[in-house]
């Protein structure tokens, strides 16, 4: 007698993401954005000049992050 054949294993879908639009308060918003706006300073080499666009930029990061 054949074994029979191996079944096919299904491929675990990730859980749908969370929007965390909700859950972050206006502190955790600024917060999050002026560490990412130090970061993108620190990527440039700190040259000033530039901290409005970083701010800017960091901005609209973070915003798209928790909008999902």
């Amino acid at each position: 007698k054949a074994p029979a054949p191996a079944k096919a294993v299904a491929a675990r879908k990730s859980p749908p993401k969370k929007s965390v639009s909700k859950t972050v308060s206006p502190e955790e918003r600024y917060h999050m954005i002026a560490t990412a706006a130090y970061f993108l300073a620190e990527r440039r080499g700190f040259f000033g000049g530039y901290e409005m666009n970083d701010w800017i930029t960091a901005e609209a990061d973070i915003d798209a992050m928790l909008k999902g």
